[in-house]
This record gives C-alpha cells, structure tokens and sequence, in this order.
C-alpha cells in the first residue's frame, strides 16, 4: 500500500483493494499466482481479472451497490447527500465524495470531502519521497 495520492477517498478505496489482493490473491487463497501477487500501478492491467475482482471487493465493501442506487448522492451529489449516505453506511464523508468522482469521471465534485492533504500526516515517520 503506498500513498500514491493523498486523499482520504483514494486511502480507503485502496487499502481495501490491496486488502481483496490478500484475501484473494496470494498465499492461501488458493487461486493461480497465489504464492505471490505484484500490483504495479504504472502498468494498465484493467484486462487482468484480479484487478476486476480487487477493484470490486473494495467499491461492494465501502459502499454496496443497492445502497448506492438507492442514495441520492448517486443521481445528485451535494455535499449533503454524500454526508447522509457516509453516516448511514459507516464510513467517511471521503469514500462516497471519491465514488461520486470516480462514476461522474469528474474529479472536481464534491473536492471539501475527498480528504486532501489528510493521510501522509498520519503517517509521520514514513518517508514519500
């Protein structure tokens, strides 16, 4: 897991997928390539089914589909709607401002949420450079 961007939404999203390559993917899970996974994000692997599957345990995990369908933030973000549906799911403001830019393919949606500038300052003794 590294802090590629640091954002609170891009945080969770990833910790989660990284968590599903665990589960998943590597010792014990008993799937091909289960001894080890390497998750190089310069490469564009949206064809490799693992991508797919870790890319979707971390969005059904964060904010299951129904719930989303189902929110108003899906169909008109505000501020409000993501606060609403993060309080009912459990989880931060962040995540449902970060699935908003993601499924608009707009990331200047709903940026007082995403959690800029929050994360490397949690971690202080890791180096970023």
């Amino acid at each position: 897991l590294t802090i590629r961007y640091d954002r609170l939404d891009n945080f969770w999203f990833t910790l989660m997928h990284e968590c599903a390559h665990v589960l998943r993917h590597v010792a014990g899970a008993g799937g091909p390539g289960a001894a080890e996974y390497y998750d190089d994000l310069d490469v564009d692997d949206t064809g490799d089914p693992r991508e797919r599957e870790a890319d979707t345990f971390a969005r059904e995990s964060l904010v299951p589909s129904a719930q989303w369908q189902a929110s108003a933030v899906a169909f008109a973000p505000s501020v409000d709607a993501a606060v609403i549906l993060a309080d009912e799911l459990g989880v931060s403001p962040a995540v449902i401002a970060g699935r908003v830019r993601h499924e608009r393919r707009n990331f200047r949606l709903l940026s007082p949420l995403v959690g800029a500038g929050r994360v490397r300052r949690l971690f202080p003794e890791v180096r970023f450079d």
